[in-house]
């Protein structure tokens, strides 16, 4: 679990470090701009105004998709908190500073982790969903 936290916070933190608040979503390899995989989990909450970034699936089943959208960490967090827990999913931990944070969950053997940037009025939120023992 704690794998999963700092890897979603590393992207949070370097797009922080190197990237100006951007102004539209870059494309996702093979999807139109802002699009989130159709394949990507049913069960793990995306915001209706996210546009995603960037999508991808690693060897081992894990997706990882990062999204943008205008507002408040604290207002993308509230959201988290609340879908998940609708959708089945079991809240761990959490840790909230500033405009950083990150919220990890479970729900039947598969982890998720979020990490949540803020920069200038745009949320980053980057999702790592592990697939469990049932890949």
């Amino acid at each position: 679990m704690k794998l999963l936290l700092f890897l979603a916070l590393v992207p949070a933190l370097a797009w922080s470090q190197s990237n100006p608040a951007p102004k539209k979503p870059v494309p996702a390899i093979g999807l139109p701009a802002g699009a989130v995989p159709p394949d990507f989990p049913k069960d793990i909450p995306i915001p209706d105004d996210a546009k995603a970034s960037n999508a991808l699936v690693r060897q081992d089943g894990t997706r990882r998709l990062v999204l943008e959208m205008a507002g408040r960490l604290t207002d993308a967090a509230r959201y988290y908190q609340k879908e998940l827990v609708a959708r089945g999913w079991s809240l761990k931990a959490e840790k909230l500073r500033g405009t950083a944070g990150t919220l990890q969950a479970e729900k039947n053997e598969r982890a998720l982790a979020i990490g949540l940037f803020e920069r200038q009025g745009i949320v980053q939120i980057s999702i790592e969903a592990d697939p469990g023992r049932s890949k």
